[in-house]
């Protein structure tokens, strides 16, 4: 879903993320992709930006888990 994409791409500031998880259900948040990966993950496994801990700290703070959490 679209959080997947914001939490791997963005790497200026966490606007698009905040505007995604205010309007989300939870179910939403922890969507899988087909191989088992939230949106967590792919901030996890894929952003290598400066305010990568910030968008993890968002996602968290919002009731966001990794795929083994769930």
């Amino acid at each position: 879903n679209a959080l997947h994409w914001a939490a791997q791409n963005n790497k200026k500031d966490t606007k698009l993320i905040e505007l995604l998880l205010t309007n989300m259900p939870l179910t939403s948040i922890n969507k899988k992709t087909r191989n088992g990966s939230t949106p967590l993950d792919w901030a996890y496994k894929y952003n290598k930006s400066p305010i990568k801990q910030k968008i993890i700290d968002l996602i968290r703070s919002k009731g966001g888990k990794r795929e083994e959490e769930l």
